[in-house]
């Protein structure tokens, strides 16, 4: 499982960032209040819009004027980048000669990165075409029972989008980050709103919960790399030393771990049908579930967290009776 699958040395890659690949619709276009969290300060500055896509990147948005400095002001920028965008783009890439593509993440999210998970099991509400009627699908389930789930406009034009990758003979690859979520997922608000009588208690690295009979919030978390905004999942049977944002070898904890599972079963093969082809599931995109980075290249933990994703992997294929073709295709 360490060698590279055959059709990986010979694949053209493209890394495809879609917030900042091509705006094919831009009634779709993010809105300051979908990235707002105000428990995190995060609260786009007043007069907030979209960035023109020509614009030259050294170019303060005018809304920027007199919010701070233009570098922390950056977190804000946002182009409208979008699945249809990639759709429009297709031809595109195959006369590249590009057979492969890389996402990065796509889960539902309010930054531009998506790392910080607001919802795993759904696309970004502004990759797709409704963004309004997709925050209502959203709400009439239960996030922690699959069998409330629907498919969102975005969920569906994704794989739309995959479909025609397919059909271009490209393969697919999706990075998700199963070590860490944002402050905005459902688990980690029923913390908020709970803390010790949450039944997500567990999912996370707490230090203290905050105690209700004192005016102060002595409510203490992990944040990945000490980054708050991303809360770090909790792991268990640790047999290295434990440094968090760094590789140590653990378990994630059952409760998030069943959730990853259900949430790749969904991806791997809804109603019956392969969407991402199993042989396509790579280490690569679930690195983070053994706490690494996706650069990796060099690492001396590559071995281990290689071993800790199969692991994990192995358990998928027992539960779901589907095999994942766990492969590292190296360097992404």
């Amino acid at each position: 499982m360490q060698d590279p699958p055959t059709w990986a040395s010979s694949v053209v890659w493209y890394q495809l960032f879609v917030e900042r690949f091509r705006n094919g619709d831009p009634s779709n276009d993010p809105t300051a209040a979908t990235m707002r969290d105000e428990r995190m300060g995060t609260i786009a500055p007043k007069g907030w819009s979209v960035t023109p896509w020509t614009q030259a990147w050294e170019r303060p948005d005018s809304w920027m004027k007199g919010a701070g400095d233009f570098q922390s002001l950056l977190q804000y920028r946002r182009y409208g980048g979008d699945l249809q965008g990639v759709l429009d783009q297709l031809d595109y890439l195959q006369e590249l000669g590009i057979t492969a593509v890389y996402f990065n993440p796509l889960n539902d999210a309010p930054s531009l990165h998506k790392f910080d998970a607001r919802h795993y099991h759904h696309i970004d509400i502004h990759f797709g075409p409704d963004p309004e009627g997709d925050l209502k699908i959203i709400a009439s389930e239960d996030p922690g029972d699959p069998s409330t789930w629907k498919w969102t406009s975005a969920d569906r034009l994704f794989l739309k989008v995959v479909e025609e990758m397919h059909r271009r003979g490209m393969k697919v690859i999706v990075d998700f980050s199963w070590n860490h979520t944002g402050t905005l997922f459902w688990a980690w608000q029923d913390i908020l709103k709970n803390q010790s009588q949450s039944r997500f208690r567990d999912w996370y690295n707490i230090a203290r919960f905050d105690d209700p009979s004192t005016p102060e919030n002595e409510f203490e978390y992990e944040g990945w790399m000490g980054v708050k905004y991303m809360p770090e999942l909790k792991k268990t049977d640790i047999t290295t030393y434990r440094q968090p944002g760094r590789p140590y070898e653990g378990d994630i904890h059952p409760g998030p771990k069943q959730h990853i599972f259900d949430v790749t079963q969904r991806w791997l093969a809804p109603d019956g049908v392969m969407l991402v082809e199993r042989s396509e599931l790579t280490s690569g995109s679930t690195w983070h579930a053994a706490g690494g980075f996706h650069t990796l290249n060099g690492d001396t933990n590559m071995a281990a967290l290689q071993g800790y994703t199969i692991r994990l992997y192995k358990e998928l294929e027992a539960i779901t009776g589907m095999s994942c073709g766990l492969h590292h295709v190296g360097g992404i």
